[in-house]
């Protein structure tokens, strides 16, 4: 009886190369089935997220014109979803008034989920994303969040002054300007230049093409302090296109949001008191206005009566002297995440633990004391906590529909930072007291 050879070599290499083969075919289709198995499991777990939200939002709400948010991380400030089989999802999601999703973010650790406008249906959430180097890792907040697409237009009337005497006299810059350019002939029109002129960082300006910034000396405002008859002026001079980029016509010729003032002192510019009456008479219908530097304060006799008007509609009271002058401010920790901070353009603090804060034109507060209200940015740093801020040390406050931004100090001049602040600024008080108020 024979012996049974073994296998050559040939034989044990063919064999070998075949499982190689086999290996590098199945192994990476074995790996895409457990990946896709991970990313589909992910996507059930959203979708369930979804129609738990919506599902919780009717028993509880009953469409009670009420904003909800259900989330689940540490910095959660909503509801937590009851949600059966457990997960490891990381969720926040917000549904407006009338029940709609507006934002909705979620992460595994691995997968992410960040909607885009409102979704309607749980069939609309297909968009999952792979954590990896170019799609870092979401951490849910849908607390403060916005659909930026919703602003089509914001009518800013800027109301600034135009005294080229006394003290703090506006700056000129003499040329020949049209009717609809006259204002460049002040620098204390400054505003229109930061939230329209473009640059590198805004190509199409600060305002994001959105802000579009009608100028009105208190010279004319004085003669008549309607503030839809300057932005319907503005519009009928063709000096503002009434038509959107996309051709549709713009829907409204009428003044959203009110900005008293981008220069020192108001520039020794006095206000009539028809024109006291319509600032006041604005700001107690509920809509926003905003003022800069020492628009409020007692020690320019000329802004004396405003201030005395308005103090109370701002939260503020107005004694004593000049702040510390400083060209560095600071977001307060507790206000960093939020529509003001997020919306169009994120600001945050510089420097290990922020401590550098941000860099503005020098500046101070006059003499204002913040009684209510919030205040988002101090002056200067070392950081410091808000009721310390309020006290004469305050770079922005907000109270209700009313704002306050030391801007204008330094001649008009502008950082890139405070660009970005007084757009925010004008973006956060335009979407909540205009657009989700008056639902235009």
């Amino acid at each position: 009886m024979k012996n049974r050879k073994g296998f050559t070599l040939v034989e044990l290499l063919a064999v070998v190369a075949i499982i190689a083969i086999l290996v590098i075919v199945a192994v990476p289709n074995v790996m895409k089935l457990f990946k896709n198995a991970k990313r589909n499991s992910f996507e059930v777990e959203v979708k369930n997220i979804y129609k738990e939200a919506k599902s919780k939002f009717i028993v509880n709400n009953g469409f009670s014109r009420k904003e909800t948010v259900y989330c689940n991380a540490n910095n959660c400030k909503g509801t937590k979803l009851d949600l059966s089989g457990g997960g490891n999802v990381n969720y926040s999601i917000k549904l407006d008034k009338a029940g709609r999703v507006v934002c909705f973010q979620a992460s595994n650790g691995t997968y992410t989920y960040a909607s885009q406008g409102i979704v309607s249906d749980a069939t609309e959430i297909t968009d999952i994303i792979e954590i990896d180097e170019l799609n870092p890792d979401i951490k849910p907040d849908c607390t403060y969040f916005v659909d930026y697409h919703e602003v089509q237009r914001v009518n800013l009337l800027n109301l600034y002054p135009d005294g080229t005497t006394g003290t703090y006299k506006v700056q000129t810059v003499p040329g020949d300007y049209d009717s609809c350019n006259s204002y460049k002939y002040y620098k204390s029109t400054s505003i229109k230049r930061w939230m329209e002129e473009p640059s590198a960082e805004a190509p199409e300006g600060y305002g994001k093409g959105i802000i579009k910034v009608i100028p009105v000396s208190y010279t004319e405002f004085n003669s008549n302090p309607n503030p839809d008859y300057w932005v319907k002026r503005y519009y009928d001079m063709n000096c503002l296109s009434d038509t959107y980029p996309d051709g549709s016509v713009v829907s409204s010729t009428k003044a959203d949001v009110i900005y008293v003032g981008v220069w020192d002192a108001n520039g020794n510019s006095a206000y009539s008191q028809a024109a006291i009456d319509a600032l006041v008479d604005w700001t107690r219908k509920g809509k926003p206005i905003i003022t800069g530097h020492d628009v409020l304060i007692y020690s320019e006799v000329q802004s004396k009566p405003l201030a005395l008007a308005l103090k109370d509609l701002f939260g503020i009271d107005i004694h004593g002297g000049n702040s510390t002058f400083s060209n560095k401010v600071h977001i307060l920790s507790e206000k960093e995440n939020n529509i003001f901070t997020q919306w169009p353009w994120t600001i945050e603090n510089r420097g290990e633990n922020g401590v550098d804060g941000l860099t503005i034109p020098t500046t101070h507060c006059t003499g204002q004391y913040v009684l209510k209200g919030d205040v988002w940015i101090s002056l200067g740093v070392p950081i410091i906590t808000e009721d310390q801020a309020k006290q004469n040390n305050f770079y922005l406050e907000t109270y209700n529909n009313t704002a306050m931004i030391q801007t204008g100090h330094s001649n008009a001049q502008a950082t890139e930072d405070e660009q970005k602040i007084v757009a925010n600024t004008i973006f956060y008080m335009y979407y909540k007291f205009v657009l989700k108020k008056y639902g235009n």
